[in-house]
């Protein structure tokens, strides 16, 4: 080879290397210009993507929408709310814990009723992981005072009208409805006071039912235990609520009304785990609750709030004594698989995801729905609300009489954002959507709904079990500076009954 070829092939290769590179470059610019949002979200973590801003606003201002046009009933409708209500006090697990000198978490387990101080955390550390919500009975009086006095003693720690009753029964008040609760008054509560069109029917008392709400933040630390959500854990150790306390004076009331109401709430009775019951008790308080749920009128519709339940004996009850009589439910993504399980198997089930997929759920309601209707219940169950922190899914049959369903999907997502973030003007700076941007219908089949920001409230009708269904699914604008997670389910119930009665 010559010397001038020898000199002319560098040249040639560090052309083509050059011109390699320049692709090279030009790809990667590329790739960070398509995700120039996403980086800089990762450089600037307080400025937020603008294609995902826009794409809350545009859900936001959707179903603000539906809110706006969503005409109220001229007449209050009459609802009664039982049972119980206590005094929920709120304080940080941090700084509770810290106070308490609880620095170790034992192996999470579940026992239910709580006896100790190595199960009740325990216990927490189990639905901790989990970032799931519980609530729980305290058998040792002790323990559980000495845990409401130190959270008394916290600056941030601060207190609230409580009790599944009590809360559902002031959001129905608040939203137009009048409305009769079936729950003890203790004039520790004079100080938070109900709505006016509610009124307390139920004995008076000198010291409410104390529940503690003990809250926890995302990513959250107990020793080495770490929370994928904000959540909380309840504890209590009630006196009133087990005993059914307010049910003579609000069953008088409810049958002797002169027009039947549109609707009959029960819920609460998870106050009757771990009680310390006489042979029998127990089940004479169901068969209160059953005939009280049999006497309602045709036209007034009855709907059963579930909870957080262990107690396979009691979810046994609530299976034979209050669901044959529940027109509709109302539950969480913890609380569905439990009722789920029981219906086919008769025994309860372990912690639920606390993200659930969209198909998973509807799955589950159809089954439940299915599940029902081969036990030929007197009133055969036409409404289901599953409530969790990404997604609102209301199931209606059709011709039931429950109206405006899609209403009280977007409803149910707006009342989720202000009751977590404390307040009714929604900061979209404070949001976050955890909903898919598309969803299966169902884990079985390729049918996939898109969510649409400028409509996305998802509605459709379908066959279940052969009868006609209208099922809908709203995106929740997730509150991201949490202030407080208790009472959200029993909110977004009140809100959402009282659009559909």
């Amino acid at each position: 080879m010559s010397k001038e070829k020898q000199r002319e092939t560098p040249s040639v290769w560090s052309t083509i290397k050059s011109a390699w590179k320049a692709t090279v470059f030009v790809a990667v610019l590329a790739v960070l210009y398509k995700n120039y949002d996403d980086l800089r979200s990762l450089i600037y973590p307080h400025r937020e993507p603008n294609i995902e801003l826009k794409r809350r606003e545009s859900v936001l201002q959707a179903l603000l929408s539906i809110e706006r046009n969503w005409a109220r009933p001229a007449q209050a409708p009459v609802a009664y709310v039982g049972f119980g209500s206590c005094l929920d006090i709120f304080t940080s697990s941090k700084e509770l814990f810290a106070k308490m000198g609880f620095v170790t978490a034992p192996e999470p387990k579940e026992f239910g009723v709580l006896h100790n101080r190595e199960e009740l955390l325990a216990e927490f550390g189990y639905y901790f992981k989990e970032g799931a919500a519980a609530e729980r009975y305290v058998a040792d009086r002790d323990l559980f005072e000495r845990l409401v006095e130190a959270a008394r003693s916290i600056k941030s720690t601060r207190s609230a009208l409580g009790g599944n009753a009590p809360v559902i029964a002031n959001r129905m008040a608040r939203e137009g409805a009048r409305v009769y609760l079936g729950g003890q008054a203790g004039d520790d509560l004079d100080q938070f006071g109900l709505h006016e069109r509610l009124t307390c029917a139920g004995p008076k008392v000198k010291s409410s039912d104390i529940h503690l709400i003990v809250e926890y933040d995302k990513n959250e630390k107990f020793d080495n235990l770490v929370a994928p959500r904000a959540n909380r854990f309840i504890v209590h150790a009630d006196q009133y609520n087990p005993v059914l306390a307010s049910y003579d004076q609000f069953v008088g009331e409810f049958n002797q009304a002169k027009t039947p109401p549109q609707l009959l709430v029960v819920g609460g009775l998870q106050m009757m785990e771990g009680y310390p019951y006489e042979e029998g008790e127990r089940d004479a308080y169901f068969t209160k609750i059953r005939t009280a749920m049999a006497s309602a009128a045709e036209e007034t519709k009855t709907h059963f709030e579930l909870a957080s339940f262990v107690d396979e004996t009691i979810m046994s009850k609530i299976k034979d004594d209050v669901l044959p009589y529940s027109d509709s439910v109302g539950m969480n993504e913890q609380e569905l698989p439990n009722l789920l399980s029981l219906m086919k198997t008769g025994s309860t089930t372990k912690v639920a995801p606390a993200y659930p997929r969209v198909a998973s759920v509807l799955d589950q309601m159809r089954e439940i729905y299915e599940l029902a209707k081969a036990e030929k219940w007197p009133r055969l169950m036409s409404r289901m609300h599953v409530h969790n922190i990404a997604f609102q899914a209301i199931m209606v049959r059709q011709g039931s009489g429950w109206r405006k369903t899609m209403t009280a999907t977007a409803y149910s997502a707006l009342v989720a954002h202000r009751h977590v973030c404390q307040t009714d003007d929604i900061d979209l700076a404070n949001t976050r959507l955890l909903m898919d941007d598309s969803f299966s219908r169902s884990i079985t089949g390729s049918d996939r709904v898109q969510l649409d920001p400028e409509r996305p409230v998802s509605c459709w009708s379908e066959t279940v079990a052969g009868d006609q269904f209208k099922i809908c699914v709203s995106p929740v604008l997730v509150c991201t500076k949490v202030k407080q997670t208790a009472g959200g389910g029993d909110n977004i119930t009140g809100a959402g009954l009282f659009v559909q009665i």
